[in-house]
């Protein structure tokens, strides 16, 4: 009997079905031995005799196998008859409850009084609710002593036992308040009219607790009796509850529950009255009203609400009916006095009638008033229909000018372009306010057509506001349209005077060759105005096209104005954005510098070089530190160039840039700029001898990934973040070291991330023709670290450097930290150490955890030797051993956590602590932060002795067992202080049981939790969907001591059913075969994919489905790849989803899972890889490391959550969230970002693998 029994805990639904019939059928005596099989805890195992019990009493209980029914319920009875155990005889009154008749009632009442059993013996007679069980319970409760008298009072009100109202009323007045506030619901609930009085007394008593539940009382008597068949007297207790200080709402609640449509003239009443709380309920309640009849009435009384906001939150309210016999009394609204009124008709009529509120509302915003211009303008932004525009443009001649300037705003926001030309009517308009709004519709709406009128219209209007709208509008249009600009330049050509110095300001927006023609021929216009306005508008031409008439304008004219305006503009337009080399920008503004005669000129050209980042600018900035009239301007400028500009810009660190910054350090009187260069002077790397490659010209053989340029380097910086990164390998980085020179080292930093290794050679030439090389290391697996590789070599004279990159161990391409390149003799003894490891939050080191200790033989491990902290972490100080006894040192303790981490789990130990001791159990733990917000925290504490130590009365969530914050223990289990107490914790998936001393005193769903009982919200507790973790003591100064500390880990994600999506999922996979997914061609790159030939595409799904067939297949409900094969893929593509997968692997297991086509949240053993898995593992830029090790322990189940919208990827394993909106790369194409959809595959990596519970649910689509 007992191996049946152990194999039901993780049998299958239809092996355990089996198992059960074949324990029935055995017989009465096959159930006395299942039964003498039960042990009280900690005292032997029994999980699968009590599994077996259970499962027999719901499957006779169902009141359709009665004989084995009263067979079970016979054996029970026996042993309940015996003496034991407390929790044993519990747990057989819980099989009672379920199979138990009237056979069990006198057993059952025979505990009624016990105080250990009262309260399970109680459910079971209220679950089994004959006359005969009821009867036990009013028996039992006449004269029953209050610790006895609450559950009998809650069990009788719950089966609303008419013939137990008197003893139930007769505890109405007891002095427990627990016992009186029960004995009100419970009197309320069996409809006792006799209890009126005293629980119209309790909705009005002073106590704020009494008097809420007084309320709820009162409320259900009534409706208790009106269902009865006692309507009046239910409505005269409704009547009395409506005249006390806070029963108003709940009465006029009950009366529509009572009367329903005939409670409509009271809701109307309390809606046009001023208590705005009373009037919010009513119309809530009316709402849910249903039938025209009701309409009716509510618009009857509209016209005579008072005050307006009564009138428009009933307006409001039959908009939120959708009953269209309304919308004749809403379009009456549409006039009303109020403003707010006519807002809330609008709105209503949107909500009631959306097909045809555009009309009404259309019309208000054209000949409305302000208020109800904005209000209408709102409204038809987001619930105008298709026909919006063209009945925006028809009302446009009847509108007042704030309508029409509303209307415009509408079609501008539609971009309707097919209104243009009703637009452009406007712009005669009389009123200034519709012109300019038209102007700045045109901006969006206008094109070719429309350039003409506007043109003219930029000529002939006086107003310089008018003039700048024009302008814009035809900016705009232009820029769309280039085509557009003809009729300008063609105006520009033929006008003269003021016309023409107006339009070269045009001019200068437009941009394009033949304007820029026009414009360099006027500057030599013998009309000053025309001369001058030219050179204005190159110098605010859109590119930098300008710059070489502009400098020559500077060369050539003698006029000193038109020299200032041809440098400023000059300036200007070689730093404007442009893909043109930085040196060379420079070297053009060298040019303006050698021009430059006077301080002013010179400060212009300062301003410009100040924002160009090269040691070329520093060339010519430094000749300005010479200069007095300019010094601090040149200072400003150096410091500009070489200073970092943001947290993360290293700013230059070039050999030029010291000097430089060392001139400013020296020279300059402004004392911020001294401190921002003796700032930066700091961060130069300073070590032994020179760097000689540090800042010099570098080139490479291939393509840079994304602003990861080569000269990062050679930038004397050693983070990952600073770094050539190059686009593959084999490749090669070369400096020239601007001089011949003999050198003997070389230091090479790779990045670095605990896991890859880089083969390479480094080479050295005199003519970057014949090379030697210096420095093999083409046969390395040494992983990478922040130090790099020094390598010493005999002294070779050289100029040229070469890195030849052979291999990366993990990926296509190459990462360079740093080359530095050493003279002869200046070797440095100490070099520059890089930064630590996991940007940009140093992670603490993985936790090398000692192994645990071999299985006893009921499969528990010791985690505490007796003799010292082995296998433990954290406050090892607070901690000691003493006689094999772990003991929390008084004025000691803290954090101590296991170093192995634990899912689901058997817990058992030991402790004993004195009189006000304090401590906790921490479970699903993290490494850092709270464990009690971020984990679970188990209170360990004395109960009774707490208050008189520290004058603190506890909370229910904060006493001993408690999960702290969130679910309060039973008290009563604890021994004394001084003796030790047995305690048990099992944690499986989101049920959290603990047993002390045989009581089990908490036993709780956490993921059933919808608030937490310190009020704080599971905002506030994470660690309640934590699946695993470490687990440990929390000590808070006081002396505790443990032993016999022993867990027995179960499998995790074992409970069934599977493959069965939760709400709102669907299963990709069935757990039956392959529907939905194929195979992954031999073209893994999307790009690549899609361009292929369809006849080719479908070819080649034809082979990876073989292959696919022949490598993945379904085992009990199991998706198993045999590692041999390539990657399993959905039949269809995703764009943004949550997802689930279950997923387990094998010691050296690799794996992940793809998302749109692309790698991936990474799966693998973390003996390998103790980072863990679920990171972005094909990240450059953004982390790619998950936050913390979560895996379970190879070999067992792990559950992923992954929420991908847009760019961004969260993932949770294992209920812990390890990547949290994290960007996820385009490994195919790092220039774009990830594709927007694509198919999802589970990754080959040549080893077996396991999946199930393969769910998802799309998203709609993010707003842009």
């Amino acid at each position: 009997m007992a191996a049946l029994a152990s194999e039901l805990v993780w049998a299958k639904p239809a092996d355990g079905g089996r198992i059960l019939e074949v324990l029935m059928a055995r017989g009465a005596p096959a159930l006395r031995e299942l039964v003498a099989g039960l042990r009280v805890p900690g005292q032997g195992e029994d999980a699968g005799v009590r599994s077996a019990l259970h499962g027999l009493a719901l499957r006779v209980g169902d009141g359709a196998h009665e004989a084995q029914r009263a067979m079970l319920a016979g054996v029970l009875l026996e042993a309940l008859a015996s003496p034991g155990d407390a929790e044993l005889l519990s747990f057989v009154i819980a099989q009672l409850q379920l199979v138990g008749r009237d056979e069990a009632v006198p057993a059952l009442a025979a505990r009624l009084s016990d105080a250990r059993l009262g309260d399970p013996a109680v459910r079971a007679l209220c679950q089994i609710g004959t006359p005969a069980a009821r009867a036990a319970l009013r028996q039992a409760l006449a004269g029953a002593p209050p610790g006895v008298a609450l559950p009998l009072v809650h069990a009788l009100g719950s089966l609303r036992d008419v013939e137990a109202i008197p003893a139930i009323v007769a505890h109405l007045g007891a002095a427990d308040p627990s016992i009186r506030q029960a004995a009100l619901l419970a009197s309320a609930d069996c409809g006792a009219a006799a209890a009126s009085e005293a629980i119209l007394a309790a909705a009005s008593s002073a106590d704020p607790t009494e008097r809420r539940l007084g309320i709820r009382a009162a409320v259900l008597l009534a409706q208790r009796l009106h269902a009865a068949g006692r309507p009046a007297e239910a409505l005269a207790l409704q009547k009395a509850l409506a005249g006390l200080p806070e029963g108003a709402l709940p009465a006029l609640s009950l009366r529509v529950d009572l009367l329903g449509v005939g409670a409509l003239d009271d809701l109307i009443a309390a809606a046009a009255g001023a208590d705005v709380p009373r009037r919010e309920m009513a119309l809530r309640l009316g709402q849910a009203l249903p039938g025209q009849a009701v309409t009716a009435a509510w618009c009857a009384a509209l016209p005579r609400m008072e005050p307006p906001a009564a009138r428009a939150a009933l307006v409001a309210m039959l908009g939120r009916r959708q009953d269209r016999a309304a919308l004749p009394v809403l379009r009456q609204m549409l006039a009303d006095a109020d403003a707010g009124v006519r807002a809330a008709a609008m709105k209503a009529f949107v909500h009631g009638a959306p097909d045809v509120a555009m009309t009404p509302l259309v019309d208000i915003v054209a000949t409305g008033s302000a208020e109800d211009v904005a209000a209408g303008r709102a409204l038809l932004t987001w619930a105008g229909g298709a026909e919006l525009p063209s009945a925006a443009a028809a009302a446009l001649g009847k509108a007042t000018p704030a309508g029409k300037a509303a209307l415009l705003e509408l079609l501008a926001s539609r971009q309707a372009s097919e209104q243009a030309p009703a637009v452009l009517a406007l712009l005669g308009d009389g009123e200034a306010s519709v012109r300019l709004a038209v102007l700045k519709t045109l901006e969006t709406l206008g094109s070719a057509d429309e350039v003409p009128a506007v043109l003219e219209f930029t000529l002939a209007t006086q107003a310089a506001a008018e003039r700048r709208a024009a302008q814009r509008a035809l900016t705009a249009i232009c820029r769309r349209q280039p085509a557009a600009a003809a009729p300008v330049v063609a105006a520009l050509k033929a006008a003269s005077g003021e016309a023409r110095v107006g339009l070269l300001g045009l001019a200068a927006t437009l941009g394009g060759a033949e304007a820029l023609a026009v414009v360099v021929a006027d500057t030599a216009s013998p009309d000053e105005a025309v001369r001058l306005a030219a050179v204005k508008a190159l110098g605010e031409w859109p590119d930098d096209a300008a710059a070489a008439p502009l400098i020559g304008l500077a060369r050539g004219t003698a006029d000193p104005r038109t020299r200032v305006l041809a440098l400023r503009g000059y300036v200007r337009a070689v730093t404007l954005p442009t893909r043109r080399p930085a040196a060379e920008t420079a070297a053009l503004l060298g040019q303006a510098w050698a021009l430059a005669a006077t301080a002013d000129e010179r400060r212009l050209v300062l301003s410009g070089l100040g924002t160009v980042r090269d040691d070329a600018a520093l060339a010519s900035i430094v000749k300005g530190l010479d200069l007095e009239d300019v010094r601090e301007e040149a200072a400003a400028a150096v410091v500009a160039v070489c200073c970092p500009r943001t947290d993360k810009d290293p700013g230059l660190l070039s050999p030029a840039a010291y000097a430089a910054l060392v001139r400013v350090r020296d020279a300059s009187q402004t004392p911020a700029l001294v401190e921002r260069a003796r700032a930066h002077l700091e961060a130069f790397p300073v070590v032994g001898g020179a760097n000689l490659a540090l800042g010099k010209p570098v080139t490479t053989s291939c393509a840079q990934q994304g602003d990861k340029a080569p000269s990062r380097a050679i930038d004397g910086k050693i983070t990952r973040q600073d770094a050539w990164f190059g686009a593959a390998w084999p490749s090669r980085l070369e400096v020239d070291l601007q001089q011949e020179v003999s050198i003997e080292a070389v230091r090479v930093v790779f990045y670095w991330d605990g896991r890859r290794s880089y083969q390479y050679r480094v080479e050295a030439s005199l003519d970057g023709q014949s090379w030697v090389v210096v420095a093999d290391n083409s046969a390395n697996t040494r992983v990478a670290t922040e130090q790099g590789v020094v390598h010493r070599f005999k002294a070779v004279r050289a100029r040229h450097v070469r890195l030849a990159i052979l291999k990366n161990s993990v990926n296509e391409a190459v990462h360079v930290v740093e080359l530095e390149v050493y003279a002869a003799g200046q070797v440095p003894a100490v070099f520059a150490t890089g930064e630590p490891a996991a940007p940009p939050v140093a992670k603490a080191p993985p936790i090398q955890a000692p192994p645990l200790p071999e299985a006893d033989a009921e499969g528990f491990i010791s985690l505490f030797n007796g003799k010292d902290l082995t296998g433990w972490m954290g406050s090892t100080q607070g901690y000691g051993v003493e006689d094999g006894i772990l003991v929390c040192k008084e004025k000691g303790g803290g954090m101590l956590l296991t170093m192995h981490r634990f899912s689901d789990f058997v817990l058992r130990f030991d402790v004993r602590m004195p009189k006000g001791a304090n401590n906790g159990l921490a479970i699903r733990s993290p490494a850092r932060g709270n464990p009690a917000y971020a984990g679970m925290e188990l209170q360990i504490i004395d109960n009774e002795g707490y208050k008189e130590a520290h004058g603190y009365e506890l909370k229910p969530w904060q006493t001993h067992g408690s999960i702290y914050g969130c679910v309060p223990a039973r008290t009563g289990a604890l021994k004394p202080c001084g003796e030790w107490n047995q305690q048990e914790v099992r944690a499986v998936g989101g049920r959290i049981t603990v047993i002390v001393n045989g009581q089990t005193i908490v036993d709780a769903d956490v993921d059933a939790l919808t608030e937490t009982a310190d009020g704080q919200g599971l905002a506030k507790h994470p660690g309640l969907r934590r699946r695993t973790g470490h687990l440990g003591w929390l000590g808070h100064g006081a002396r505790v001591e443990f032993r016999n500390i022993r867990i027995r880990p179960l499998p995790p994600y074992s409970a069934g059913p599977h493959n069965v999506p939760p709400e709102g999922f669907t299963a990709l996979f069935n757990g039956k075969d392959l529907a939905g997914w194929k195979g992954l061609v031999k073209v893994d790159n999307p790009e690549k994919r899609a361009a292929l030939p369809a006849e080719e595409l479908r070819r080649l799904q034809e082979e990876a489905d073989a292959v696919m067939r022949a490598g993945w297949t379904v085992e009990d409900g199991t998706l198993v790849f045999s590692g041999k094969g390539r990657s399993l893929c959905t039949a269809r593509d995703y764009a943004d989803v949550e997802l689930y997968v279950d997923w387990k692997i094998k010691p050296g297991g690799d794996s992940g899972i793809y998302l749109r086509g692309s790698p991936q949240v990474q799966i693998w053993d973390t003996a390998r890889w103790p980072q863990g898995s679920g990171g972005l593992y094909n990240n450059k830029k953004n982390p790619s490391d998950p936050s913390e090790c979560a895996d379970n322990p190879v070999g067992e189940w792990n559950r992923f959550f992954i929420r991908m919208v847009g760019e961004k990827v969260t993932v949770v394993l294992n209920g812990v969230t390890v990547v949290d909106q994290v960007v996820m790369e385009n490994y195919w194409n790092r220039a774009l970002p990830i594709f927007p959809s694509g198919q999802i595959e589970l990754q080959n990596h040549g080893n077996t693998l396991w999946f199930r519970n393969i769910f998802v649910r799309e998203l709609p689509a993010a707003r842009p």
